[in-house]
């Protein structure tokens, strides 16, 4: 039975941040009906707004689901207990605590979408500050993370693949105060680019008043992209690189390109962050990040028509697969139905 018809109660802590959380909201929006979701703190523990805690309930019992999308790789433990799936962005094997393994799961690749129009984010960011019964956040605050929703997130039916041309390639990223290996690697697939004949690169490293760093000036941006103009560019690049964020974190650029079906060039991955592995020559290009890896690859991607275009469906093909909200939420109910033994049927 599909699981829009099904009697099935969606019940959302309302403290969420919605600019960090829109991805996994809509979700819950493309597999049950508004009806069947609500927005309330009265079933859950005083939880903070980083994550997005979620009881699924059917008549033969529920499920509750803990979705946690901060960088950081620690772990709250009183979501632990209470939860029967806690879904971690930051996943790190060495990091877990032992004692709760076996409800720990990769949230995996995700990015921002925008899921109300103007009226019901207004709405909805009223009505969810409202049923809270603490607030961590001013409500200034709680409000300004609804209308980033709207105004700097597209909605999931603008991440389709594009037409990408052969020779222009477009990458801007921030920087990470903290790691600066992580900024290195940034730093040597642009220069590669920038190296490479033939090819127009546009981009460069976002400046920020508070992190500059003198050695990337030739390479640092103050151009501001508009989120529309910024992921249309994404799709005409001929590709997309990948690397660590903040704490080692995912970046939302793994979901964007996965979405937009780009051919990756990445530095390696904790495998253990994935719902299933990214193999190298079949979703991704992996390099070892030293600017003579980029150079080649990027060379590669860029006159080898066929491999780059094997990688662009295949890279389409594991997000339709295990990345797409509807596709993730789908897997963290599956898991926990799985853990506290009640069938959930077809979701």
């Amino acid at each position: 039975m599909n699981s829009r018809n099904r009697p099935v109660e969606i019940i959302v802590y309302p403290g969420f941040n919605a600019f960090r959380y829109s991805f996994y909201v809509h979700a819950l929006r493309a597999l049950f009906s508004d009806r069947s979701i609500c927005f309330s703190a009265k079933e859950f523990p005083p939880f903070k707004s980083h994550s997005l805690p979620v009881i699924v309930r059917w008549p033969a019992g529920e499920v509750n689901i803990y979705v946690s999308a901060g960088d950081g790789p620690g772990y709250d433990l009183p979501a632990l207990e209470w939860c029967d799936v806690y879904a971690k962005r930051t996943l790190m094997n060495e990091q877990i605590p032992q004692q709760f393994v076996s409800k720990i799961i990769p949230m995996g690749p995700h990015f921002g979408i925008r899921t109300w129009g103007i009226f019901d984010t207004l709405r909805m960011a009223l009505r969810n500050y409202l049923a809270q019964d603490h607030h961590e956040m001013k409500f200034k605050d709680h409000l300004w993370y609804y209308l980033k929703q709207y105004l700097y997130r597209l909605p999931e039916e603008e991440f389709k693949p594009g037409q990408s041309r052969d020779n222009f390639v477009f990458y801007a990223s921030t920087l990470y105060p903290s790691h600066p290996g992580y900024n290195q690697f940034r730093v040597a697939f642009i220069e590669a680019c920038r190296a490479t004949e033939g090819i127009q690169f546009e981009g460069g490293l976002i400046r920020t008043d508070n992190f500059r760093v003198p050695e990337y000036e030739h390479i640092t941006i103050t151009k501001y992209y508009p989120v529309a103009e910024w992921i249309q560019k994404e799709k005409e690049s001929a590709l997309g690189f990948w690397a660590p964020g903040d704490q080692g974190a995912m970046t939302l650029k793994m979901g964007e390109f996965l979405a937009l079906g780009k051919a990756i060039i990445a530095v390696p991955i904790r495998q253990e962050q994935l719902p299933s592995p990214l193999v190298h020559g079949e979703h991704v290009h992996f390099v070892d990040g030293s600017l003579e890896e980029m150079k080649a690859a990027v060379h590669l991607l860029t006159t080898d028509h066929a491999y780059r275009q094997k990688l662009e469906r295949n890279a389409r093909k594991y997000y339709e697969e295990w990345v797409a909200p509807a596709q993730a939420m789908r897997r963290f109910i599956r898991e926990g139905c799985q853990r506290v033994g009640i069938a959930c049927g077809e979701i």
